[in-house]
């Protein structure tokens, strides 16, 4: 809804897929900040929020905006979410888009999603937009899924997807060693209550020590490598070892990543 919104009211057919990107990444970053005040013991009022009135007035939308482009000044120079993005990025909607799309994406919790839910809705939006047209196409999340359960990795295992597009693979790698992790940290629960604890702060340190060094990644689309970095950010993990590399060039690699 959202996409389609950007694409037939905006006039951004070129870039609706990165607009809608910036505002999914200010309503995590917002969603993350909550768990990163409660730890310093800091209070954090949400800023990713549309008010009932808001969306009908032009005094209301502009508010709307002022937050969620404050927000997105914010990110940019945050530890994690800098590794995504060039710096140069801005939100270019108008303040009724903004405030139209704000609405809809609020009424979610996405760090509270399963990997399968967003990562199947996140490959939707990017294979609509980056890759068919190149003639690339992503593996179905059914078979992704078999191969990474056969594959059994674990926290000791470093894993590389030399084509690794939006990072279908790495996220369910990721996502199969957070319950791994999960059922060594809280060995006595099971079942919903330990799926409760997938996100608690001692799974989420140890999932991105884990990635930093357990987790690589190369495409040879930049606009991809940033995408499966979002992808990452997304599962909780922080950017990983996302290059923009040809994977075929090896060992000979000439790009400066």
């Amino acid at each position: 809804r959202s996409h389609d919104y950007i694409y037939g009211n905006e006039g951004r057919k070129k870039d609706a897929f990165w607009q809608l990107l910036n505002l999914i990444f200010c309503k995590l970053y917002d969603e993350k900040r909550r768990f990163i005040c409660a730890e310093k013991g800091e209070s954090y009022r949400r800023k990713f929020w549309v008010g009932v009135k808001e969306q009908n007035t032009e005094e209301g939308r502009k508010a709307v905006a002022a937050r969620i482009k404050g927000l997105f000044e914010e990110l940019k120079n945050d530890s994690v979410f800098s590794e995504v993005f060039d710096g140069n990025e801005s939100i270019g909607l108008t303040d009724k888009g903004l405030a139209f799309i704000a609405a809809q994406l609020a009424k979610y919790s996405f760090l509270d999603a399963s990997v399968d839910v967003k990562g199947m809705a996140y490959e939707t939006i990017v294979s609509n937009t980056l890759k068919q047209e190149a003639g690339q196409f992503f593996t179905p999340r059914n078979i992704v899924k078999a191969m990474v359960e056969m594959l059994n990795p674990n926290e000791s295992h470093r894993v590389l997807d030399p084509a690794c597009g939006s990072g279908g693979f790495l996220v369910m790698v990721l996502d199969h060693v957070r319950k791994q992790i999960a059922k060594d940290v809280f060995p006595d629960l099971d079942g919903p209550l330990l799926e409760e604890k997938y996100n608690s702060v001692e799974v989420n340190e140890r999932v991105r020590q884990y990635a930093e060094k357990g987790i690589f990644g190369f495409d040879f689309d930049p606009d991809l490598k940033k995408a499966a970095r979002m992808n990452m950010v997304m599962s909780g993990d922080g950017h990983a070892n996302i290059f923009h590399v040809n994977a075929l060039a090896y060992p000979n690699w000439e790009h400066p990543e």
